[in-house]
């Protein structure tokens, strides 16, 4: 089981044969001094052990907080795994190259970007838009 800091949880990230993707607050320069860190991976079995064994776990095992969250309304997100403390999200999506190409739109739109500071279904709306936009367009 790992102890969460960012420099660990990067360092066994790093370490794995998978690509994680950082994303959220950090990602877009939006965090703050308690935010916490978030990734994204392509959703496998081999990456759901991976991560299992090293202690993160399904919504359903952490904090109210995190279900309230409601991530499965994006597209994109088949699970979201979480470290035992919160400090650490891991988002299992269903393609990971969609998602980047999305995330890497934001940053060529700064106007889009203002959108993820307003109400997570105005942010939902936005990322499945996004997605939408980047299947049709490959």
């Amino acid at each position: 089981m790992i102890v969460n800091t960012q420099d660990t949880v990067q360092s066994l990230l790093d370490r794995s044969e998978f690509h994680f993707y950082l994303t959220g607050g950090r990602f877009f320069k939006t965090e703050s001094p308690i935010s916490d860190c978030d990734y994204f991976v392509q959703d496998s079995r081999e990456v759901r052990s991976f991560l299992g064994n090293e202690g993160f776990r399904g919504f359903e095992w952490n904090y109210e907080e995190l279900r309230n969250q409601d991530y499965l309304k994006d597209h994109q997100t088949v699970v979201v795994l979480a470290s035992e403390d919160c400090g650490t999200h891991i988002q299992l999506v269903e393609n990971a190259a969609i998602k980047e190409k999305a995330q890497e739109l934001l940053w060529f739109f700064p106007e889009l970007m203002k959108e993820l500071e307003g109400p997570k279904d105005r942010r939902r709306f936005l990322w499945n838009r996004l997605y939408d936009y980047v299947s049709n367009n490959k």
